[in-house]
């Protein structure tokens, strides 16, 4: 929250939260004006245009069941997201050793064509960043990349002026001195 307080007194231009599950979001656009985007929402509202079933992946099979709950709130995710799989390596392991993230992702991806029937996958942890444009290449699926999917969408968001507005996110009056 005081990261973002203090991007907006610097003049940053938006904020793009850096974790699938848009941590803080509701609470960070209280307190500032300019643009939040947050990934997961942002990967939900492309896929729910471009496919007609998605998969979520996420690091860890630990992790499914807190994945699965919070996008069973989104509506677009009750609609067509098919199953939350787990490439099964720790987050801090993601970018350690490429070749093998790859072939886990490969893996995953290929049982979410074959068993869950989806044309699309979501990489649920920012730690897969970069990883779905060769796989797309190689599997009849739309990998959809949060992070350059939420930047771009922020770029986009400052471009036209489109940002929240305090009818929906009313501004943070802090009337119980709460140090931010």
């Amino acid at each position: 929250m005081k990261e973002s307080i203090r991007a907006e007194k610097e003049g940053y231009d938006a904020i793009v939260i850096y974790c699938f599950s848009d941590v803080g979001i509701d609470s960070i656009r209280e307190n500032v004006r300019i643009p939040v985007i947050g990934p997961g929402e942002t990967s939900l509202a492309a896929a729910s245009m471009i496919c007609n079933r998605f998969t979520v992946l996420t690091s860890e099979s630990i992790n499914i069941p807190r994945t699965y709950r919070r996008l069973m709130r989104n509506g677009i995710a009750r609609e067509k997201m098919a199953a939350v799989r787990a490439l099964d390596i720790p987050i801090g392991e993601l970018r350690t050793n490429p070749e093998a993230t790859e072939k886990y992702l490969k893996a995953v991806c290929k049982k979410a064509v074959e068993e869950d029937h989806s044309d699309g996958i979501i990489l649920g942890c920012l730690g897969m960043a970069g990883y779905g444009e060769k796989l797309e290449k190689e599997l009849p699926m739309k990998i959809i990349d949060p992070a350059f999917l939420a930047v771009a969408y922020a770029e986009l968001c400052v471009r036209v002026g489109m940002r929240h507005i305090p009818a929906v996110y009313p501004v943070f009056t802090n009337s119980s001195n709460v140090e931010l």
